[in-house]
């Protein structure tokens, strides 16, 4: 799945937006046995994987994960 690309002086509530979607994923991937995965990529929030890491910390990693593409 894609994050969404910053806006100027939106930044923050788009992070904490971000987070709670990711929280929300995260419980449905438990309930439905799958894991949703965020793709790194530049010119969104989650431009590399310490950005992509922040976004996710704190959720099951076996619910929610990160394709780190270094194309991007």
């Amino acid at each position: 799945l894609w994050v969404e690309r910053p806006e100027r002086g939106r930044i923050q509530a788009q992070f904490q937006a971000q987070r709670a979607a990711w929280r929300e994923l995260a419980a449905i991937a438990g309930g439905e046995g799958v894991r949703f995965a965020m793709e790194t990529h530049d010119g969104t929030l989650a431009t590399g994987p310490s950005a992509a890491l922040r976004l996710l910390d704190g959720l099951d990693p076996q619910h929610v994960g990160i394709i780190y593409d270094v194309a991007n």
